[in-house]
């Protein structure tokens, strides 16, 4: 009986240990990719419809000092960013990036967040946003809220930015 069952034993370790090594690939082949640069951003916040809005929560330290993520524009409105940092411990500036990854409008302080706020972007086009990590020690999450509000194009802070048709 002790037999029996040390030799079941060892066949479930196997089979569990050739599934585990199939599933993961620890060849140099394996495609290793940096998520810290513009280039690589993988999370995308789809803005819809005016009153959409999408929060994000994420941490960044002296180990791991940008994090970045696209901005797509489906409908018409001005987009509002806002970086809470409150309790989170750590200081962080945010910048809205054009679509060559760019900077392009620093965001203000405003109590213990950081905002950018009536920006123009053209629909369709990916935009993005980079948190750039200042000092301190994380001690919970920043929270990043990304919304589109149904104002007017002529009230962008980025006017320049406005098609003349759209500012009629």
């Amino acid at each position: 009986m002790k037999k029996k069952l040390m030799i079941t034993t060892l066949v479930i370790v196997l089979v569990c240990s050739a599934g585990f090594a199939f599933a993961t690939d620890w060849s140099d082949r394996a495609e290793r990719r940096d998520y810290d640069t513009f280039d690589d951003t993988r999370f995308l916040i789809n803005l819809d419809w005016p009153g959409t809005a999408q929060e994000i929560f994420a941490v960044c330290s002296s180990a791991d000092t940008k994090d970045y993520f696209l901005v797509r524009r489906k409908t018409s409105g001005i987009i509002d960013v806002e970086l809470d940092l409150e309790g989170t411990g750590i200081d962080a500036d945010i910048w809205l990036l054009r679509p060559n990854g760019a900077r392009y409008i620093p965001g203000y302080t405003s109590g213990e967040s950081k905002i950018i706020d009536n920006i123009y972007i053209p629909t369709e086009e990916m935009w993005g946003l980079e948190i750039e990590y200042k000092s301190g020690i994380p001690e919970k999450p920043y929270q990043l809220r990304v919304k589109i509000d149904p104002a007017t194009y002529s009230q962008a802070s980025n006017i320049e930015d406005v098609p003349e048709e759209l500012l009629k």
